[in-house]
């Protein structure tokens, strides 16, 4: 009977040893790829404290995205293809790939405009920047991506404007195009994402992400969700 008991409590160490393992393992794994995916931008799909009301919302504040002079926001709702009937004036779905509940993306309204928003980024390296766009009533439409230094539309460009070109096709189920980009930043220095669309284009899911592991600032609201301390 002691050798049974010896046995067992060497099987259980044995068993707790390896549980722990795994539990590292899907810790370091899950925090990795949370800071390295992290979305420098705010509100990059639209989803934000978004509007209620099905297809268009004119004038729909897109906080913390900042407007041009040009034309106001129209912020798109729609909920796929066996929901909300939003004709040929754009996409029956936003560019998620999510078909089955309402979604959001922007448009300007009755003309064109750029939109920006600024960050800072905690680290220097490279930064992958990009989003998608669609077309407006089957109609073609152009538009483009960039990174400004400073604040606003005017500040030097980092990289190069990567501009696209869609050709006019059916608004209502064609695909959503991505647009991308690869700059590098400095730490602590401020940058502008800026897009710019005329009126036959709706922009959506905007991103910017670094291509390396920038280690995030301990945030109180996510210690339970993502990475509590592994031992107290």
């Amino acid at each position: 009977l002691f050798y049974l008991n010896k046995i067992f409590s060497i099987m259980n160490n044995k068993v707790n040893f390896f549980t722990i393992f795994l539990v590292a393992i899907f810790y370091i794994t899950t925090c990795y790829s949370k800071a390295q995916a992290q979305n420098i931008l705010d509100n990059g799909d639209f989803e934000s404290s978004p509007p209620t009301s099905f297809g268009n919302n004119i004038g729909f504040s897109v906080t913390p995205w900042i407007l041009g002079p040009g034309n106001s926001s129209n912020v798109v709702r729609v909920d796929g293809p066996l929901g909300y009937n939003y004709g040929a004036a754009g996409p029956q779905s936003d560019a998620s790939g999510i078909t089955n509940s309402p979604r959001h993306y922007l448009d300007i309204t009755d003309g064109s405009n750029s939109f920006y928003q600024s960050f800072i980024p905690r680290c220097s390296g490279k930064v992958n920047v990009g989003g998608f766009f669609s077309t407006r009533a089957n109609a073609s439409g152009k538009g483009s991506i960039e990174v400004r230094q400073g604040n606003g539309l005017t500040g030097t460009i980092v990289g190069q404007t990567i501009p696209v070109t869609l050709l006019g096709g059916n608004s209502q189920f064609d695909a959503w195009t991505p647009v991308s980009t690869q700059v590098t930043i400095q730490a602590n220095q401020p940058y502008s994402f800026i897009v710019s669309m005329d009126n036959n284009m709706n922009f959506d899911e905007g991103y910017a992400i670094y291509d390396f592991n920038c280690p995030t600032q301990p945030d109180p609201n996510e210690v339970d969700l993502c990475c509590p301390p592994l031992f107290a």
